[in-house]
């Protein structure tokens, strides 16, 4: 869901302040207010607006300088600056234009120019981020096909041109151990491909939210069961502490991935004959834990792995390869039930990832 756009408007005349308010909030938009320069940088720093309706004339300073600069600061260089002056002369709105201004109001304020106006700057604005989201989700799609579905695609052929063209090399026990490596490279490649374009769909707004009340026990044991084979392989305990009786409010198919992928990374990165619990907590959501006992991460780590312009391989405790793709989905599904998610970890501790949930909706 996204936040009402934040406006700062600086202006040291405070009728000037009113009368663009009450042009303005109608729109639902949220608002800042600076008098001076000093508070300018001030509300900059702590609110980072969406858009500046800067005044020219100042007391400390000018709106020239300002602009001046937020463009010269990489933090601030991408907010758009409306100058609001009653000199509408052209060598003044050059200036301006020069030094980044996205465009002039002249004053006395004409409701319908500035409506239209900043309407037309916040919109600039918000296409601006979803063109910006969309080159990051590009450039990780493109670095894990180039660097994680490579590797495994590239075992699973090495694997077979050899049972191919050196079938006298693989009797018995050899053989098995051949097909059970051409499986798990499979398994990995048709995870990591399935996560991939659940991940592409999610980014292009393509997967439907349908949320309906769920029974929580009835999803985990559904997937205890599929992933039955990947448990028993380190032999790893998975204790659910649902009790049957607890309900919520979400899309089945997205709960259903988010628990396969928090409880196959916590197979991944935990030794074998380890443990993995599933718990909750009631409260005005219900809190879950996937919590392991495994290698536990650094804090870099833990402020990476949800970011999507970062790209990084971990390996788990048998070298089974991760991209980090099903933690960035498992979020972004979250996020879709307005919920949030959240990892606490220490190295050699294990990890545990929190998340919320909507409780049922009771029919009245």
């Amino acid at each position: 869901m996204e936040e009402n756009p934040l406006i700062l408007i600086v202006d040291d005349v405070p009728e000037n302040i009113e009368v663009l308010l009450q042009i303005l909030y109608r729109d639902n938009y949220l608002f800042g207010i600076a008098t001076n320069g000093e508070e300018t940088y001030s509300a900059i720093e702590n609110q980072h607006p969406d858009l500046i309706l800067l005044d020219i004339m100042l007391p400390d300073t000018d709106g020239f300088e300002i602009c001046k600069n937020l463009k010269s600061i990489e933090k601030t260089a991408d907010i758009p600056i409306i100058f609001l002056s009653a000199r509408v002369e052209l060598e003044d709105k050059v200036k301006g234009f020069k030094l980044g201004a996205v465009d002039y109001i002249t004053k006395p304020f004409e409701e319908e120019e500035v409506i239209a106006r900043v309407r037309t700057h916040i919109r600039l604005k918000q296409v601006e981020k979803q063109l910006r989201d969309a080159n990051k989700s590009k450039d990780k799609m493109f670095s894990i096909i180039g660097h994680d579905l490579r590797n495994p695609i590239g075992s699973f052929k090495t694997t077979l041109d050899l049972l191919v063209n050196r079938q006298d090399m693989f009797k018995g026990d050899s053989l098995n151990s051949m097909l059970k490596t051409l499986k798990n490279s499979a398994d990995a490649t048709f995870s990591l491909l399935e996560n991939l374009l659940f991940w592409a769909r999610s980014q292009r707004g393509k997967i439907k939210y349908l949320p309906t009340n769920i029974n929580l026990y009835s999803i985990v044991q559904g997937l205890e069961f599929l992933i039955k084979n990947s448990l028993n392989e380190k032999n790893i305990t998975l204790n659910s502490f649902i009790d049957t009786d607890i309900n919520v409010f979400a899309d089945s198919n997205m709960l259903q991935t988010i628990f396969r992928n928090l409880i196959t990374n916590a197979i991944k990165f935990t030794e074998n004959n380890g443990t993995i619990n599933i718990s909750v907590k009631k409260n005005k959501f219900l809190e879950v834990s996937v919590k392991d006992n495994g290698i536990g991460m650094s804090q870099e780590v833990q402020d990476r792995i949800f970011k999507k312009n970062e790209h990084f391989t971990s390996f788990g405790t048998n070298e089974e390869k991760g991209s980090g793709l099903g933690l960035m989905l498992c979020k972004d599904f979250i996020k879709k039930h307005n919920c949030k998610m959240w990892v606490e970890s220490e190295i050699g501790k294990g990890s545990n990832f929190k998340f919320t949930l909507p409780l049922e909706k009771i029919k009245q």
